[in-house]
């Protein structure tokens, strides 16, 4: 009844974040993966703030010392749904898996690894992920509800599909619980020197040093192996689809490992300028679309409510430092260049970053750009009329920008 009482009440905290954002920085940080992550990373928000979602990721990991599986007996909204499934299956049909030996520690591994190192992240798996997919509804809402009922009807009849295999946060949970076997048999001796002799029932019994000593041993070199693999990986994905990433985002091998694919920063985009990539190996991160809107520099939302720490805050003053992208001049698509008026670009910087250069051997004006002032907002290519069906101004990656004087 506790348990239950628990989980309805992180249901309702997670549901309650459609309405105010603010907490749901605090509701990620309680899920062991998402926490972790955004601890290892270079998340960056108010002191306070930051210092108070670290202290429920620390709890939750200590406790999870303790207490095997502590985020899915007690927190987890999605682990609420499928032990109903569980409970109903077995008044119907004969479960014939409910083992699945240390798979979930290996895909817990594995999610570490991916996420800290860099690769094709597994994040996407975070059953907070999948919930709020759900909840928030859009285009991402149609394939989080098909993969949950995938889920459900596998967990129907293997229970420990999900929780015990595939859920990358279980797992996460499952290596804290043995990483604390020590630590609960020196506490536990350290009871019984003092005479409180008690029984220990067979759930709690902790496994022979040489066992556990071997597993952590095969699982550290597993984590490093795949580390190194998927770390070429994402290189790799890096190289194949680069891509004007969201304000404030990690350099792009980690964030295609970090970002955990729910959306909600397309979602809480007030400009809209965000849309899910297409690309084979970035399918459902961020990218920023100047032809829909431009970014506001005053405005970090993007960062508040991505989950894992693949977007750091950045104010107004630090984003030239760390451009979002850098704009490019392409004369033909210029309309200065063909002799027609224009000034669009000109008017509409918000950062005084652009201005027109005499240009002898054309005798013309171009505009030309201060990097040292350019954000890399795309206010100036969102409105750039072009010429010919070409955009005068372009925004690259900042990892993936030509010369300055190219002008093809």
């Amino acid at each position: 009844m506790k348990r239950l009482v628990t989980r309805l009440a992180a249901v309702a905290l997670l549901a309650s974040a459609m309405f105010f954002p603010a907490v749901e920085g605090f509701v990620f940080r309680a899920d062991p993966l998402l926490g972790l992550v955004w601890m290892a990373g270079d998340a960056k928000s108010p002191t306070a703030v930051r210092a108070a979602q670290m202290v429920i990721t620390a709890a939750v990991v200590v406790l999870s010392l303790f207490v095997r599986r502590f985020w899915c007996r007690w927190l987890c909204p999605f682990g609420l749904v499928l032990d109903g499934c569980r409970f109903c299956a077995r008044r119907c049909v004969r479960p014939r898996l409910t083992r699945l030996g240390v798979a979930g520690e290996v895909i817990g591994f594995a999610a570490l690894a991916l996420a800290l190192f860099g690769g094709v992240g597994l994040l996407w798996l975070d059953p907070l992920v999948l919930f709020l997919a759900l909840v928030h509804g859009g285009k991402g809402a149609a394939v989080a509800f098909v993969w949950a009922l995938f889920v459900l009807a596998a967990t129907f009849f293997f229970p420990a599909f999900w929780c015990a295999g595939l859920c990358p946060a279980g797992g996460v949970s499952e290596l804290l619980y043995k990483m604390g076997t020590p630590l609960r048999r020196l506490l536990s001796r350290r009871k019984t020197s003092a005479g409180a002799e008690k029984s220990v029932s067979p759930g709690t019994q902790y496994p022979p040093r040489r066992p556990f000593l071997r597993r952590i041993a095969g699982g550290a070199a597993a984590f490093f192996a795949g580390a190194a693999v998927f770390l070429r990986l994402g290189r790799m994905a890096r190289g194949a689809a680069p891509a004007v990433r969201p304000p404030g985002a990690v350099k792009d091998d980690l964030f295609l490992a970090r970002c955990a694919r729910c959306g909600q920063c397309i979602r809480s985009c007030p400009q809209k300028v965000l849309r899910p990539s297409r690309g084979q190996w970035d399918i459902g991160t961020p990218v920023a679309d100047f032809a829909l809107g431009c970014c506001d520099d005053q405005c970090d939302r993007c960062a508040a409510v991505c989950p894992s720490g693949a977007i750091v805050p950045l104010t107004a003053e630090r984003r030239p430092v760390r451009p979002m992208s850098v704009i490019r001049l392409h004369l033909d698509g210029c309309r200065l260049w063909y002799d027609r008026e224009c000034h669009l670009c000109l008017t509409e910087c918000p950062a005084g970053a652009i201005h027109y250069r005499w240009n002898q051997e054309e005798y013309l004006q171009l505009p030309e750009i201060d990097p040292a002032r350019c954000s890399g907002c795309g206010r100036c290519v969102h409105y750039c009329p072009g010429y010919n069906g070409h955009k005068g101004l372009v925004a690259l990656p900042p990892e993936e920008t030509p010369p300055l004087d190219e002008s093809k």
